[in-house]
């Protein structure tokens, strides 16, 4: 798709793909972020479901919650975010239970599911399993 600009020149979408996982807070801020400006900054965007504890895995990585200095970081870091973005994120009462042990395999299977079938609703299903998991004025998953 081309989009003719004021000043005369032909300016075509960006296409972007986003890959998130619902278990991380982060990658809300940034579906948020770049729903929230896809006409503003032209683009179209794609949403690629992924399973984060598997790439963390395999990439022999450390989940953030795992190292002390980090997850205590992370706390303060989540309500500065959430506030500039204005995105709900608030720690689960039960973290330990609802993201570290349940974690999100069920929910992005889903995810992907939805993507496959019905692509159009990906982006409302995120949404919803993210204000499920990180929002504590809903009950969690």
């Amino acid at each position: 798709m081309a989009a003719t600009a004021s000043r005369g020149f032909v300016s075509s979408k960006k296409r972007v793909e986003f890959f998130f996982d619902v278990l991380s807070p982060y990658s809300w801020f940034g579906f948020e972020v770049l729903c929230r400006y896809r006409p503003i900054w032209n683009m179209e965007l794609f949403l690629r479901p992924v399973f984060l504890a598997g790439i963390i895995k395999e990439s022999g990585n450390q989940s953030p919650t795992k190292l002390p200095k980090r997850a205590e970081y992370m706390k303060k870091d989540l309500k500065r975010m959430a506030k500039f973005y204005q995105v709900p994120v608030q720690q689960p009462a039960d973290f330990m239970g609802t993201v570290i042990k349940k974690g999100s395999l069920a929910a992005m299977q889903f995810v992907t599911a939805v993507d496959l079938t019905e692509p159009r609703f990906v982006e409302s299903v995120s949404r919803e399993l993210w204000l499920c998991m990180w929002c504590v004025c809903l009950p969690t998953l």
